[in-house]
């Protein structure tokens, strides 16, 4: 891949770089059916809220779930550092997903998007131009440095 190559969706070959995809990860003592199983899981104060949470079929009822639990009082100062343990963890415990990631090698990876959400990902303005914070993909690059160039 060249220096200015974009991955701007995970869909398709690229669909195991979103949470939505179903690989076991283990965090924190607990086991879970994939990334996003694990961050809703992980914003519930209580226990019966995690295990509804992480008990969930499929990605997407994971986060329906979790958007009706009470959230721990500093969800919002520990959720990114959260996301990237979580992340860290999917990539370093598949080893399968860690060589697909690292073959992007430089690729700038966005979470583009058509939900708006902008604080994990990205969306394209009236103009066409991506705006967001891109959290997600700026993690995703980051563990890509860290695991790909040896340091774990």
């Amino acid at each position: 891949m060249n220096k200015n190559k974009v991955i701007d969706e995970f869909k398709g070959e690229f669909r195991y770089l979103s949470n939505f995809f179903i690989i076991p990860v283990y965090y924190k003592k607990n086991h879970y059916k994939s990334a996003e199983h694990a961050f809703q899981a992980r914003k519930a104060i209580r226990e019966v809220d995690r295990e509804y949470i992480a008990n969930a079929k499929i990605p997407a009822t994971s986060k329906v779930r979790g958007r009706s639990v009470m959230c721990k009082k500093d969800w919002d100062k520990i959720k990114i550092k959260e996301m990237a343990g979580i992340v860290y963890c999917k990539f370093f415990q598949n080893k399968e997903l860690k060589k697909k990631l690292c073959n992007t090698k430089d690729a700038k990876l966005i979470e583009g998007n058509t939900w708006n959400d902008d604080f994990w990902g990205m969306i394209k303005n009236e103009k066409g131009k991506w705006e967001g914070n891109n959290y997600l993909g700026k993690i995703l690059m980051a563990i890509r440095k860290n695991l790909c160039e040896g340091k774990n």
